[in-house]
């Protein structure tokens, strides 16, 4: 439902465009939604919830930031906080450098619009087939595509980037899919591929990969683990994994902004080069040790259970 929701929403944004006055309609937009919700949560109490009887939980514990820090030195918890905050930084800065280029800044909200529309279908047919990637390839080698597609991308298209600022190319489309196009109502001859594009499609690519391999894997890593660990080895993940991991960037980018006194984010590229390379390296790293940990935690559950099934 949520890779349809991304898919929908490239509709919101296109209605938004072309709209007299784009930020009153984003504002009627956001409090239907609002009201939405609340329509929703309350059929669903009045429907189900109501009929409920819930009872109070006397013994709840709640993790304490403390304690959390304490879980994160465990060697197998570390490299999932970890994993989470690389890929995170990798996405930003690939996200980042794609949303500075000029045709990008001239015109947002189609850039928006297409990309929501390519990510929502994308994510739609790879969640499809993540099932099968797991059921086939197994966890260890499903959990390898994440990062390998995220450094192989980002690396690349900051190198292309910085090497070739204005790259562009035209390809000639064969005759049979001319005439498709043609008759959906557009007329288009040629291909270009610059750096918008390719970067649009690698991003894509990203958060697709991100959406149907990274989130199952990293939820499946959980089960080898006893359920004390479980349960506080997920909440440290989730709480300093994404905040940290959506802050480091920002936190790089105004460190580099305020020394460097550059106003774009292509003017940082040569700085920002060796903070990818080394990223990509330690993610590399840290996904061996992840491995092997991972294969430890499985040889001892495994162990346990035929110790008690016995």
């Amino acid at each position: 439902m949520s890779s349809f929701a991304v898919y929908t929403s490239g509709f919101t944004i296109s209605s938004i465009r072309h709209a007299e006055n784009p930020l009153a309609y984003s504002g009627i937009i956001m409090i239907a939604i609002f009201l939405s919700m609340l329509a929703c949560v309350w059929l669903y109490y009045f429907f189900y919830g109501r009929h409920l009887k819930l009872q109070p939980i006397s013994n709840k514990r709640s993790l304490s930031l403390l304690s959390m820090l304490k879980t994160l030195k465990n060697p197998y918890i570390l490299c999932l906080c970890a994993s989470l905050v690389i890929f995170t930084t990798l996405t930003n800065i690939l996200e980042v450098a794609i949303k500075d280029k000029d045709q990008v800044r001239a015109n947002y909200l189609l850039f928006i619009e297409s990309y929501l529309y390519s990510q929502g279908l994308l994510l739609v047919t790879t969640n499809l087939l993540g099932l099968r990637a797991l059921h086939y390839l197994g966890w260890a080698r499903t959990a390898l595509i994440t990062p390998i597609t995220s450094i192989v991308s980002t690396n690349f298209i900051l190198c292309l980037y910085a090497l070739y600022p204005h790259y562009q190319y035209h390809v000639d489309l064969p005759a049979w899919i001319v005439a498709i196009i043609n008759s959906s109502g557009y007329s288009i001859q040629t291909l270009t591929i610059n750096h918008l594009n390719m970067g649009l499609v690698v991003v894509i690519l990203v958060h697709a990969v991100k959406y149907c391999f990274f989130d199952a894997t990293k939820e499946m890593a959980y089960l080898p683990l006893n359920d004390k660990l479980k349960a506080e080895g997920k909440a440290a993940v989730d709480v300093f994994g994404t905040r940290f991991g959506k802050s480091a960037y920002g936190v790089l980018q105004y460190i580099l902004l305020s020394t460097t006194h550059a106003t774009r984010m292509h003017d940082l590229l040569n700085y920002m080069a060796p903070f990818v390379v080394l990223l990509s390296i330690t993610w590399i790293i840290v996904t061996y040790n992840l491995l092997r940990l991972y294969a430890e935690y499985s040889t001892d559950t495994d162990e346990r259970y035929y110790a008690h099934s016995t």
